[in-house]
C-alpha cells in the first residue's frame, strides 16, 4: 500500500470512529446545560454535509441541547438526508425550519439573529466544528465569536455605511459565526433600526457607482451586528 493510499484510508478510518463516537457517546467534558441552537442552511446543499458535522460534534459536548436548523426548498431534502442517522441516536434533538427563498441569505441571518433577542439562545454558523463545550454564561453581554479590527479598515465599509451610522465607522467588526444575546432585550425601534440599517447598507453594496462598496453586500449583515452595540451602547464579548 502506497503511503498516500495508506493516509487516505486512515483518515476515512478515524473519520467514521470519531463519527460513531459523536452520534453514541458523550463527552467527559461534555456541558450538561440546555442550549437553543439555530443554524441557517440555505441556497447550496454542500452547506447540508458541513451542518452535519457541526450537529454532531455539538451535541456530543451538549447532550441536552435543541438544534433548531432553518434551511429552503434547495437544502431541505439533502438535510433531510445527512441527518437521519443523527434522529436514530438524538431522537428530538434536531428540527427543520423552513423559510421562503425571496431573501438573500444575509437577511435571513439577520432576521434569526432579531428574532432570539431577548433570550439566551445562540445562532452558529453551520461550518463549525466543536472541540470543546461552551464555558461560563457571559448573561449581561453580547457574545460573538471574535473581535476583529476597525471597520474602518476594511476596504468599501465606510462608504458603504448609511449616514446614521457613519459615525461608529471606528467600531470593531465582529465575527458572527457564533452569537448570542445572552438575555439581552433590545427594544422594538431599536429592531426596526437594526433592520432598515441593514436595507440601506445592502442598497448601496449594489449601487455600481459605488464600485468599491461591491464585495460588502456579502458580509452585509455582519457589518450592521458590528455597530449596534457602540450604537445601543450594549456590553459584548
Amino acid at each position: 500500500m502506497s503511503t498516500k493510499l495508506f493516509r487516505l484510508v486512515f483518515q476515512l478510518l478515524s473519520n467514521s470512529i470519531r463519527r460513531i463516537l459523536w452520534l453514541t457517546k458523550e463527552s467527559k467534558n461534555s456541558n450538561s446545560s440546555y442550549f437553543n441552537v439555530h443554524l441557517l442552511v440555505v441556497s447550496n446543499t454542500f452547506y447540508a454535509r458541513l451542518a452535519r458535522v457541526c450537529v454532531e460534534s455539538f451535541l456530543y459536548l451538549h447532550p441536552n441541547s435543541q438544534i433548531i436548523i432553518h434551511c429552503d426548498s434547495e437544502t431541505e431534502g439533502e438535510l433531510l438526508r445527512q441527518f437521519r442517522v443523527l434522529k436514530f441516536f438524538r431522537r428530538g434533538k434536531v428540527r427543520l425550519d423552513r423559510l421562503s427563498n425571496d431573501s438573500v441569505w444575509q437577511l435571513h441571518k439577520l432576521q434569526i439573529i432579531l428574532g432570539m433577542n431577548g433570550t439566551s439562545d445562540i445562532f452558529m454558523d453551520c461550518d463549525l466544528r466543536w472541540n470543546g463545550p461552551i464555558g461560563d454564561d457571559a448573561r449581561g453581554k453580547l457574545v460573538f465569536f471574535v473581535e476583529e479590527r476597525s471597520l474602518s479598515t476594511y476596504k468599501g465599509v465606510v462608504d458603504a455605511l448609511p449616514g446614521n451610522i457613519k459615525k461608529c465607522s471606528e467600531a470593531s467588526m465582529k465575527n458572527t459565526s457564533y452569537f448570542s444575546w445572552s438575555g439581552i432585550k433590545i427594544l422594538e425601534s431599536e429592531y426596526d433600526q437594526i433592520l432598515n440599517c441593514w436595507q440601506e447598507l445592502y442598497e448601496r453594496t449594489l449601487d455600481k457607482t459605488l464600485s468599491s462598496t461591491e464585495s460588502i453586500s456579502r458580509i452585509s449583515e455582519q457589518v450592521v451586528l458590528s455597530v449596534f452595540p457602540e450604537l445601543f451602547r450594549l456590553p459584548f464579548v
